[in-house]
């Protein structure tokens, strides 16, 4: 069998603008050719070919309307995607978002409300997804919370991307900030910051809480530590290979960050961390636990040219590795048996990076 690796676009556009009245709007329309995979059998000793559709003739079309309120400051938008194909499957998303912002944008407020429809003809499902967040950006106290749902039927993958569904998920960072110079520091900050996430079941798939303390001192090296626990809850991750939901143990974890000046032509950054878990399960004596270490080194050769180096080194333990699905015929029965075993892993990476800014007519360029 022979099939094409992508499709041929028949023709496509694109109009995009800005109003006076500060009307911003988008509209990308293509339609692409139907596709065939030649495939070829055996019919009394001959071989003989045919043409299989694979991919329909189709219009894909994406909408965006943005206007700006409150004087500026904020947005309020609209979008729209739709992917139909003949005599197959189609989609539709429709969506609104919101940016609004008050007191010279200390106090934020964000949020989208979209829904999707597709699937077979016969058999289209309907999903949504809905976020609100609150954020406070200015003065000694500042903060954000969101809260998000996604619906287990929520499908923009035709003309987007969705990582997963079925989810409602809970957030706050708050952070105290004292910036004035006092004894030997230039500023201190007290972070809070947590996170829950389960499923429209009832499932706990994550529960986390952490602290932390950043220091600037007065010769600008900067230093943190902070600590934080994941609180036991369970993990879906094997279920869509087969698995089931298992249980996720209570894990104490802590981190650190020690800084050299960031306006030194050099600047080192070392980023320890280390993680374990507080209840044994499967067996006794058994547990998880690892370590990672991160060192990063900028290298400033000139004020529009950076390279930053980073070696990265992780080393871990894991109790309940998933490993296989096995099915046993007992007594003419199917007996599942979900095989799990501890994995030792070791990881060593070296990330590098380039910045360079390029001034051209008064402009900057920049790439990396």
């Amino acid at each position: 069998m022979s099939r094409p690796e992508s499709t041929t676009i028949l023709g496509a556009a694109k109009i995009v603008g800005r109003t006076e009245g500060g009307t911003s709007f988008g509209i990308m329309e293509a339609i692409t050719a139907p596709e065939h995979a030649q495939i070829e059998k055996t019919v009394n000793g001959k071989k003989v070919k045919s043409d299989h559709l694979i991919e329909p003739l189709t219009n894909y079309f994406v909408g965006r309307l943005k206007q700006s309120v409150l004087k500026g400051n904020s947005t309020i938008g609209l979008i729209a995607t739709t992917v139909n194909r003949w005599d197959s499957n189609t989609a539709y998303v429709g969506g609104l978002d919101w940016d609004l912002r008050f007191a010279n944008d200390m106090y934020q407020i964000t949020g989208t409300l979209a829904g999707s429809q597709a699937g077979k003809p016969d058999a289209r499902k309907s999903g949504y997804i809905a976020l609100l967040e609150l954020d406070k950006k200015g003065g000694w106290l500042r903060g954000e919370t969101y809260l998000e749902a996604i619906s287990p039927d929520l499908d923009i993958n035709d003309l987007g991307i969705s990582w997963r569904t079925n989810t409602l998920d809970w957030a706050y960072y708050l952070s105290a900030n004292k910036e004035r110079p006092f004894s030997i520091f230039r500023r201190v900050s007290l972070y809070a910051s947590g996170d829950r996430i389960w499923t429209y079941e009832g499932d706990s798939l994550s529960v986390w809480h952490s602290i932390a303390v950043e220091a600037q001192f007065k010769n600008y090296w900067t230093y943190t530590v902070g600590v934080g626990r994941n609180f036991e809850s369970l993990s879906d991750r094997d279920v869509r290979r087969g698995g089931v939901l298992i249980k996720r143990p209570a894990v104490w974890w802590m981190f650190t960050s020690l800084s050299t000046d960031s306006r030194k032509r050099i600047q080192l950054q070392l980023n320890p961390r280390w993680w374990r878990t507080s209840i044994y399960y499967w067996e006794p004596n058994r547990q998880s636990y690892g370590s990672l270490v991160d060192l990063r080194i900028r290298i400033r050769l000139a004020p529009n040219i950076e390279f930053t180096i980073g070696p990265n080194y992780t080393y871990g333990v894991r109790d309940a590795q998933w490993v296989d699905l096995v099915e046993d015929n007992v007594n003419g029965q199917i007996k599942k048996r979900y095989v799990y075993g501890e994995l030792k892993s070791q990881t060593l990476d070296l990330t590098t990076r380039a910045d360079i800014s390029l001034r051209n007519s008064g402009r900057f360029m920049t790439g990396c």
